[in-house]
């Protein structure tokens, strides 16, 4: 599209208003070849297919004939107005002011945000300190009693005694608020270990010391942030009968617990794999916390504003990421509901700081030339695909119909851009750590 006119105005920070006027000539050839394409297609009475006057399918179509040629005109020349100009947008204009119609220039007025342009300070050899990776023996002796009541059994009490810490009761129970049955706060024949902590604060406690066949009765504040939100902060009363005292009956610590847990030929060489496992974690969440330094003390170093546009996507996605752990913690909807503009008020700061990351890490990558190979998308899509229980040309297929296989590119990049940054840091306090692969690159964000 030839001789189109444009002018910018700049509005405000990044936001630009575009003024474009598209000549008459161009506006009738559109109107021209759209009305052909009707009349090809045009079935009007007294009239064989493709045969009917000009005039008459304009008449007969010009609302339709209207809004073609507008979809038409707008694409072509935004893109051309926009390359004269020289600007690149975030996301879709307002377009408004539109006036396109045959024997008069078109026009119309776009609004949209640009993306900033700022100057890069140094990114290379940022100092890091690594944190010292130490296991002590209490975290491998927790570890070797987590594995020790997992292989543990559970037997009734013959004798009468009541529930100790580490006993498993068997209960009926029933709980009041108000007059009204708390939702969930009742059960028959519920297995409750003692000490597990896994009910109300102070329930488990209620219960130490009850034998078989003894019912209790207690209150208990309901938590301020507890799921019901109707009865949250609640005095609420408990009843609650033992039916049954069971024990757990661990087995013993020594080569032969070694052996039945895994390969192990001694309870020593179980306790040195423990170590090795807690070292390599420790490592790697060290690693991940320095990278994550890296990409702040970037943030924190470039001062530029950044675009809203880009900030509301980017506290869209955090939404729909918190609301789908809730789901999968069996929060209900309707709770979630009445929690998200809190959260939504919440991800304003991180949404912002996130996004000039991206844009920061996305200046060095076209500085540095970093760019991620077709091999390298397709690994990782095969990674996706069995993830997913997918063959991977279905995964891809997938990924290109929704967008994803764009954003899936762009994340590889920015990981591979934050990797090279990570191998030219200066990092003090140890040796540094080797590069972490992608999938644990991603796992980090």
């Amino acid at each position: 599209m030839d001789n189109i006119k444009v002018s910018i105005e700049e509005t405000s920070g990044l936001k630009r208003k575009m003024t474009v006027e598209i000549p008459v000539e161009e506006v009738d050839r559109c109107y021209d070849d759209t009305l052909k394409e009707y009349r090809r297609h045009a079935v009007l009475p007294g009239y064989r297919k493709g045969k009917a006057p000009k005039d008459r399918v304009e008449r007969q179509f010009r609302q339709d004939i209207d809004q073609d040629v507008a979809k038409k005109i707008l694409p072509d020349s935004y893109e051309q107005a926009l390359s004269e100009v020289k600007l690149t947008p975030i996301g879709d204009p307002e377009v408004s002011e539109l006036k396109i119609e045959r024997g008069s220039p078109g026009s119309y007025i776009a609004e949209f945000e640009i993306v900033p342009e700022f100057e890069l300070g140094e990114y290379l050899g940022i100092e890091l300190e690594k944190p010292e990776a130490v296991v002590g023996e209490e975290e491998v002796d927790g570890l070797l009693e987590e594995m020790r009541s997992g292989q543990a059994t559970v037997k009734k009490v013959e004798e009468e005694r009541g529930l100790r810490t580490g006993d498993v009761g068997m209960i009926d129970f029933e709980g009041v608020a108000d007059g009204k049955p708390i939702p969930g706060g009742s059960a028959k024949d519920f297995p409750l270990t003692i000490g597990s902590d896994t009910f109300l604060p102070g329930f488990e406690e209620s219960l130490v010391g009850a034998a078989a066949g003894e019912e209790r009765e207690f209150f208990l504040k309901l938590p301020d942030d507890f799921q019901e939100k109707d009865f949250a902060g609640m005095e609420a009363s408990f009843k609650a009968t033992v039916k049954e005292v069971r024990e757990k009956i661990l087995p013993a610590l020594d080569d032969e617990f070694a052996k039945d847990v895994g390969d192990f030929k001694s309870l020593e060489e179980l306790k040195e794999r423990i170590r090795t496992n807690l070292k390599a974690t420790k490592e790697a969440t060290s690693q991940g916390e320095m990278r994550e330094k890296l990409v702040n003390q970037l943030v924190d170093a470039h001062v530029f504003d950044v675009p809203s546009a880009m900030i509301q996507e980017r506290r869209e996605m955090m939404m729909s990421n918190v609301e789908r752990n809730l789901l999968m913690r069996g929060v209900p909807q309707e709770e979630i509901g009445k929690t998200r503009e809190k959260i939504y008020e919440e991800s304003a700061a991180p949404a912002e700081r996130r996004v000039r990351a991206t844009l920061i890490l996305d200046a060095i990558a076209d500085k540095e030339e970093v760019e991620v190979t077709p091999e390298e998308v397709s690994a990782e899509i095969k990674n996706v695909a069995e993830r997913n229980k997918m063959e991977p040309a279905e995964a891809r297929k997938v990924m290109v119909e929704n967008g994803s296989l764009m954003n899936l590119k762009a994340m590889m990049r920015e990981e591979k851009t934050i990797t090279f940054l990570f191998e030219k840091a200066t990092i003090s306090g140890a040796e540094a750590p080797a590069p972490a692969d992608e999938e644990q690159g991603k796992e980090e964000k």
